[in-house]
């Protein structure tokens, strides 16, 4: 979906970034939501930048944390 969403409809490297780190700042929000978000988020980050989404730097770069 990730590389879809890349390829197809021309989301950026940043687009991703902002939406990422947008999720790792309201973790608590959707949390909530998503009983299992801390599970699931971690994995799915790794997904994006597997699929080169996320530049690999994305972690240790990021000014949000949890």
């Amino acid at each position: 979906l990730l590389t879809r969403l890349h390829q197809e409809l021309e989301f950026t490297t940043a687009d991703f970034i902002l939406a990422f780190d947008h999720f790792i700042q309201y973790f608590e929000i959707y949390e909530q939501d998503v009983p299992k978000l801390i599970e699931i988020l971690p994995l799915f980050i790794a997904r994006a930048i597997f699929d080169g989404v996320l530049p690999c730097s994305y972690m240790q770069n990021s000014e949000i944390y949890v």
